[in-house]
C-alpha cells in the first residue's frame, strides 16, 4: 500500500458521542455477556426520551418500552450505556446536527475534525473510542456503514425486514433497517444474530461482481487501497468480476429524481420544523419529496431490486463504502457543499438499501480510513457474514 500521513485517534469530545447518558442492565444471559451497547437516539429505551437528534424533545414523555432490537439485546445479556448523537431524523450520510454540534470522526490525520458520517455518528463514536462494544443504529442509505468507514469500523445493514423497527422512529419505512457498528466483526456477527434470530453460515466462494458505478469519482487513497484488497482476495481464491449489472440502468436514472427517502419522509413529517427538527439540510431535502413522482422512483426500485437478484442471485457485489477519505467538516456547511458530499457518501451504500440487499463494511489494515462493502440479494445475511469472515481473514 502507498505510505500517506497515518490516521489518528483524536481526543474524545463527550458531548460529540452522547446526547443522553444512562446505564440499564442486562435482562437475561446470551452471547453478549458483558457487551456494553449505544443506542441512536431513534431507539426507545424505556424511562427516557426518544430525541431522535432533536433537543427540543428533551421533555416530552419517555418511552414505555424497549425497542424491540433493544431488547433482544439485552435479553441475550448486553447492558445499554446510553444514547448517542445522530442526524435529526437519521436523515443524513454526513453527520451533521445543529441542535448537537457538527461532530467530528475520531480519526484524522493532523488533529483537524474530519467528517463522523451519518446518520448514526454518535455510535461509531462511541464504538471508536471505546465507550461501548457495539453501537446500534438504523441503515436507510448508508447510515451504519458510512460512519463506520469514516471511523475505522465494521458496520453491518441486515436485509430491512429481517430486524423489527418497532420502537424506533421511522424515516423511509420501506428501506430503514437495523444495523450495527463495531470494532470487531466477530462482534458484530453476534449482534446481528441475536437481533435476526440465525447463525452464520460457510458455502463455497462466489463471484465477486464490482459493478461499473462503484469505483466512479473514487480519489487515489481509495483506489489504490481497493486494488490492494481486491489482490489479495484473488490470492485466497475470491473470483473478481468486474462488470456492469442490469440494474446499474434503474439506479442511474433513480440518482436524477427526488429519493425515495425523500418521498417516504414528506409523507410520515410533511411539516418536520413542528416536530422540533431545525436542520435546514434536512427540512429541505424532506421537501423535495412534496412533488415527486412517487409511483416513476418505486417502480424504478422494483425494477432495480428485480434486476440485483436475478443477476447476482448467489453471488456478491464488492464496492469501497466511500469514494474518498472523510472531507473535512467544515466543507459540508455551505449548502451546495453539502449536498454533493452527502450525494457522494450515499452513492454505494443507498444501491444495496434501494435493491432489498444486505451488506457488511469492512475496514482495510491502512493508516488511512478506508473500507469495502460486501452485499448480497435480501434473505442471505447468514451467508454474507460467513463471507465477510473469509473477506476480513484475507485482508486483515
Amino acid at each position: 500500500m502507498t505510505s500517506r500521513p497515518a490516521w489518528r485517534l483524536r481526543p474524545l469530545v463527550e458531548s460529540d458521542v452522547w446526547s443522553q447518558r444512562f446505564t440499564r442492565a442486562a435482562t437475561g444471559t446470551g452471547p453478549l455477556d458483558g457487551c456494553r451497547v449505544a443506542v441512536k437516539d431513534l431507539f426507545d429505551v424505556a424511562g427516557v426520551s426518544t430525541l431522535a437528534g432533536r433537543a427540543e424533545c428533551r421533555e416530552q414523555p419517555s418511552a414505555a418500552a424497549d425497542a424491540d432490537a433493544v431488547g433482544l439485546l439485552r435479553a441475550a445479556g448486553a447492558a445499554l450505556v446510553g444514547h448517542t448523537t445522530m442526524t435529526q431524523l437519521a436523515f443524513s450520510g454526513v453527520g451533521q446536527n445543529p441542535d448537537f454540534g457538527h461532530t467530528a470522526g475520531a480519526l484524522s490525520p493532523d488533529g483537524q475534525a474530519y467528517m463522523a458520517g451519518g446518520s448514526s455518528r454518535g455510535s461509531a463514536l462511541a464504538v471508536a473510542h471505546g465507550l461501548a462494544d457495539i453501537g446500534l443504529g438504523t441503515d436507510t442509505g448508508g447510515s451504519c456503514r458510512i460512519p463506520a468507514a469514516c471511523n475505522g469500523l465494521y458496520g453491518f445493514k441486515p436485509t430491512a425486514r429481517r430486524v423489527s423497527l418497532r420502537g424506533a422512529m421511522p424515516l423511509a419505512p420501506s428501506l430503514d433497517s437495523v444495523g450495527v457498528i463495531s470494532a470487531d466483526l466477530a462482534q458484530g456477527v453476534a449482534a446481528m444474530q441475536v437481533m435476526l434470530g440465525a447463525q452464520a453460515v460457510n458455502a463455497p466462494l462466489p463471484r465477486l461482481f464490482v459493478p461499473s458505478f462503484a469505483c466512479a469519482g473514487c480519489d487515489e487513497a481509495v483506489r489504490s487501497e481497493f486494488e490492494w484488497a481486491i489482490g489479495r482476495l484473488q490470492a485466497v481464491g475470491f473470483r473478481v468480476e468486474r462488470r456492469e449489472l442490469v440494474a446499474e440502468v434503474a439506479y442511474r436514472e433513480l440518482q436524477s429524481l427526488p429519493s425515495l427517502a425523500s418521498i417516504e419522509a414528506y409523507q410520515l413529517y410533511p411539516d418536520a420544523r413542528a416536530l422540533g427538527v431545525t436542520d435546514p439540510s434536512v427540512v429541505r431535502r424532506i421537501q423535495l419529496g412534496a412533488a415527486a413522482d412517487g409511483a416513476r422512483v418505486r417502480a424504478l426500485r422494483t425494477q432495480l431490486m428485480n434486476a440485483f437478484a436475478g443477476e447476482v442471485g448467489a453471488d456478491l457485489l464488492l464496492m469501497p463504502t466511500l469514494p474518498w477519505l472523510p472531507p473535512l467538516t467544515a466543507a459540508a456547511e455551505d449548502p451546495a457543499s453539502f449536498d454533493d458530499i452527502n450525494r457522494q457518501a450515499l452513492h454505494n451504500s443507498a444501491f444495496v438499501n434501494l435493491a432489498d440487499g444486505c451488506a457488511v463494511s469492512i475496514p482495510l489494515p491502512s493508516d488511512v480510513p478506508v473500507s469495502v462493502t460486501l452485499a448480497a440479494p435480501g434473505e442471505q445475511d447468514e451467508r454474507l457474514w460467513g463471507f465477510a469472515n473469509e473477506l476480513d481473514r484475507a485482508v486483515n
